[in-house]
């Protein structure tokens, strides 16, 4: 069951929209406590640093600018500290996740979770559409391109999912909303959970060297992936697409595997009964 904090915390969740400029921006606050002032510092060093610029290169002013209306939109809050020079520092709320994972940001957000030097176990956000199906540390080993991607989408899907059933819910008598709201959400959760747990299942036997062609084909901005994947190529984690050892001892996604096999067994029952073959 569904914490009663999620459901309160994204029934009032409205389709923002944000130009590539506030989502770079947004995506800084995934690895920092940022003041508009540190944002511009970044830009100055990108710009300095990078050949292909991400953003375009402003004042401090657009740049504060960008910040506030990240702020109004409740995707950032101010951290109530006194820091150096009266600096105002401000840090990414979980409507700034969910926002970051719906406006392409996910991959992202699927690194950060399998790096130890962050913690989302107490995102409420993550605790519903990810922890609740597989244990924090099998997820940090999903750090391989294939899985990132994975991770990523599953991520994606769920946060649509989601603002889908919001958007519709606005349409709805608040007496409906109170009554179903939570029920349904958790319905839709739990289906993109088993559709993900299931083709765990199926690529589980591919072994990962057999994967290299889709590795060396995919244009993705996740090199460090490589690096990882050879520091780790002893790890029996990391010898097919999945890490089916680390699975294997984790009790949520065993008793998620077991709810996926208990619905596919009684589903596709009667179609094996009623089959001529």
């Amino acid at each position: 069951m569904i914490d009663r904090g999620f459901t309160s915390e994204v029934i009032s969740y409205n389709r923002i929209s944000l130009g590539k400029t506030e989502n770079y921006f947004l995506m800084l606050f995934l690895y920092d406590d940022l003041s508009a002032y540190d944002i511009f510092q970044e830009l100055k060093k990108v710009h300095k640093n990078k050949p292909k610029k991400v953003v375009n290169k402003m004042a401090y002013k657009n740049v504060h600018k960008r910040v506030k209306r990240l702020l109004a939109l409740g995707l950032i809050e101010e951290i109530k500290k006194k820091f150096a020079r009266n600096a105002k520092k401000y840090r990414l709320t979980n409507r700034g996740l969910f926002q970051m994972i719906l406006s392409g940001n996910f991959y992202s957000v699927a690194i950060q979770l399998t790096d130890k030097r962050f913690n989302f176990g107490d995102n409420i956000i993550i605790k519903t559409i990810l922890y609740r199906f597989i244990e924090v540390e099998t997820i940090r080993k999903f750090f391989t391109l294939f899985r990132l991607v994975f991770l990523a989408r599953y991520l994606r899907r769920c946060c649509e999912v989601i603002q889908e059933k919001v958007d519709r819910f606005r349409l709805l008598s608040s007496q409906y909303k109170n009554q179903n709201f939570s029920t349904e959400v958790e319905s839709l959760i739990d289906t993109e959970a088993k559709k993900f747990i299931f083709d765990i299942i199926r690529f589980s036997d591919i072994k990962y060297a057999k994967f290299q062609a889709f590795k060396d084909n995919y244009s993705d901005p996740m090199e460090i992936t490589d690096s990882y994947d050879e520091m780790h190529k002893d790890d029996p984690n990391y010898n097919s697409l999945f890490p089916k050892a680390a699975l294997i001892n984790d009790k949520k996604f065993i008793k998620s595997l077991e709810e996926v096999k208990r619905d596919f067994d009684k589903g596709s029952k009667d179609y094996l009964i009623c089959s001529p073959n």
